[in-house]
């Protein structure tokens, strides 16, 4: 398979869990870090968990991950945010950038969103970004079970974007992982309701004890 996917923040469980589904898919993958050094201990990691697969994963600093990628994808804390995408406009320019990116906070042990002054994380990026064809995706898979290549997948990952030749690639890569599958959900501006999924996600997994995901009915045969 073709591409190179750079996951920004990828050290971090959702994006360490990326980074092993989309190598184990066939994909170049490449982690980035504020420091190389902690993105190459990342990959270290992933390698010596998992020794029966052949990655194709290196490690770098954030700036150079998204340089050397077809399609960069943003794991970061949100308030991390705005400082990276400052020094991304030209490594993104004409690319497809992936948001999964929750403004997540938690308050007295409640999980709770933070405001967004661009409506959505993924619209903020797209600001900042506007020669990117921004997306948004996988805000609701579970990391720990990315994390887990012995526990199935059977979720949709819903995908939000302006640009739908984006969207479908994106949607692509999601059907790329065993278990998932991409649905394409519209516009950019429908990534405020996906961001926000991850609230009731966090009560489900809570009530049930479980780690839960969303299927959309009467799309799949």
């Amino acid at each position: 398979m073709s591409g190179i996917i750079g996951i920004l923040g990828g050290t971090g469980q959702l994006g360490s869990g990326l980074a092993l589904r989309f190598s184990q898919a066939g994909y170049k993958v490449v982690i980035g870090s504020r420091s190389k050094d902690n993105a190459a201990q990342a990959v270290e990691k992933l390698k010596s968990e998992h020794p029966e697969l052949n990655f194709d994963i290196s490690g770098t600093d954030n700036k150079t991950a998204a340089a050397e990628a077809d399609i960069v994808v943003l794991t970061v804390h949100y308030e991390h945010l705005v400082d990276l995408l400052a020094q991304l406009k030209a490594e993104t320019n004409g690319k497809i950038v992936v948001s999964t990116i929750n403004p997540l906070t938690f308050a007295g042990g409640k999980a709770g969103l933070l405001p967004v002054a661009a409506n959505s994380v993924a619209e903020l990026v797209q600001e900042h970004l506007p020669e990117a064809k921004v997306t948004a995706a996988f805000h609701t898979v579970s990391a720990a079970l990315l994390s887990n290549l012995g526990k199935p997948l059977d979720e949709d990952i819903l995908v939000a974007g302006d640009d739908k030749a984006a969207r479908q690639e994106v949607a692509g890569l999601a059907n790329a992982i065993p278990g998932l599958q991409g649905v394409e959900a519209g516009p950019l501006r429908i990534a405020k309701y996906l961001e926000e999924m991850i609230v009731l996600i966090i009560s489900l997994n809570r009530v049930h004890k479980a780690q839960t995901g969303f299927r959309v009915t009467g799309l799949h045969e």
